[in-house]
């Protein structure tokens, strides 16, 4: 069983990075995209990105003392990585209000700009923090989620409880979508 799984496995993956290459890029997790990965505790990755947003929450701008959740930007449900270019430190109140929701435009164009200028520092620092991280990929994925939204008309998450707008058409210019 577990060989002719494997053998499966691979092979789909295999099809499935040819047909979509342009899409995936170099991306090496493919294969627990497509079957299923586990959750990591990703709290340690919260001290880069309280340097990066100095110690405000990603979504309302409040401080964050010293908690603050890392949350999947591009959420967990729709693509299961964890690419440091994806992280971005929340309350924990507006992470759990965002839940698996994609992100209104105020908030995606700051995850657009943080990553066009400052990726290059934050690429450092997840290397020596030795965070799995490609600007790239994380921008193609964000590309994707949101035009997917765009062709079903979806609504994306502004904050509190609740909160949801239709999505900008401003979003396809921003740096690197």
């Amino acid at each position: 069983y577990g060989l002719v799984t494997g053998l499966c496995s691979s092979g789909w993956g295999r099809h499935i990075r040819k047909s979509n290459e342009s899409m995936l890029g170099d991306s090496t997790d493919l294969a627990e995209f497509m079957f299923g990965a586990e959750r990591n505790d990703l709290s340690r990755h919260r001290a880069i990105l309280v340097d990066i947003q100095k110690g405000t929450c990603f979504y309302c701008g409040g401080s964050i003392p010293n908690t603050g959740e890392v949350d999947h930007f591009i959420p967990w449900s729709m693509y299961p990585a964890d690419l440091g270019h994806n992280f971005v430190l929340a309350h924990k109140s507006c992470n759990g209000h965002k839940s698996d929701h994609l992100a209104a435009y105020p908030h995606l164009e700051r995850w657009a700009e943080r990553n066009d200028s400052q990726g290059s520092l934050l690429a450092e620092m997840f290397d020596e923090k030795r965070v799995v991280h490609d600007v790239e990929n994380s921008q193609r994925i964000a590309n994707w989620a949101y035009s997917r939204l765009e062709a079903v008309d979806g609504q994306t998450w502004l904050k509190g409880r609740g909160s949801f707008v239709p999505l900008d058409t401003r979003w396809r210019s921003l740096p690197g979508l």
